[in-house]
């Protein structure tokens, strides 16, 4: 979230993350994004915000995590999410 906010280095020619342009040139990479529900570094409201321009992106919701990848509820939406991407069902 700092990076995306501060760093015009990095995210030279992304001034507008959500705008359509944007969006438009990975709108046809499939994705599902992680946020965790109790997150306060990069509150969960900003996922709906992505979703809202990324309509095709699928997103889960983890209620009870916060920001860590090493949340168990975050660690197993990540497992789900790669194995679907790789084509594993359950």
């Amino acid at each position: 979230c700092y990076y995306s906010t501060n760093d015009q280095y990095a995210m030279r020619g992304y001034t507008d993350l959500l705008s359509h342009a944007v969006i438009d040139r990975i709108r046809h990479i499939p994705c599902i994004a992680i946020q965790g529900g109790q997150d306060k570094i990069c509150p969960p409201d900003t996922a709906l915000d992505l979703l809202n321009a990324w309509p095709e992106m699928e997103l889960r919701i983890a209620l009870q995590s916060g920001h860590s990848m090493y949340d168990a509820m975050i660690t197993s939406e990540i497992a789900k999410a790669t194995d679907r991407l790789a084509g594993i069902e359950y």
